[in-house]
C-alpha cells in the first residue's frame, strides 16, 4: 500500500515536471526567442500534450476530471428560469435601481443645500 502511494506521488512529480518544462519552453519561445514560429508552435503543442497527460495519468488530474464531471451533472440538474421569469425579474431590478437612484439624488440635493446654508 505504501509503495503504491509512493509510486503515485513520484509519478505525479514526474508529470508535474513535464508540464513545468513545457511551460518554460512556451515562455522561452514566446517571449525570449521571438520570431521562431515553428519552435513556438511546438512548445505550445508540447504544453497541451503534457497537460493532457497530467489530467489523464496523475492522481490530481483524476480528481479534477471527477470534479468537472460532478459539476457538469449538477448543472444538468439545475432548473433554469423561463423567458417570462427573466423578463419580469429584469424589469423589477430596473425599477428598483431607478427608485434607489432617485432617492439618492434627492438626498444628495437636500444635503448639498443644507451644507451650503450651514457654510454660507
Amino acid at each position: 500500500m505504501e509503495t503504491e502511494l509512493m509510486s503515485v506521488h513520484i509519478k505525479d512529480k514526474i508529470i508535474i515536471g513535464l508540464v513545468s518544462l513545457a511551460t518554460l519552453a512556451v515562455f522561452y519561445f514566446q517571449y525570449i526567442m521571438v520570431g521562431s514560429y515553428p519552435l513556438n508552435l511546438y512548445a505550445w503543442f508540447s504544453l497541451l500534450v503534457s497537460v493532457a497527460i497530467f489530467l489523464r495519468f496523475s492522481h490530481v488530474g483524476y480528481q479534477f476530471i471527477g470534479y468537472v464531471k460532478a459539476s457538469r451533472a449538477e448543472v444538468m440538474r439545475v432548473v433554469w428560469p423561463d423567458r417570462r421569469d427573466i423578463v419580469v425579474t429584469t424589469i423589477a431590478v430596473g425599477v428598483a435601481v431607478a427608485i434607489i437612484s432617485g432617492v439618492i439624488t434627492l438626498l444628495d440635493g437636500v444635503l448639498v443645500r443644507v451644507l451650503s446654508l450651514i457654510t454660507g
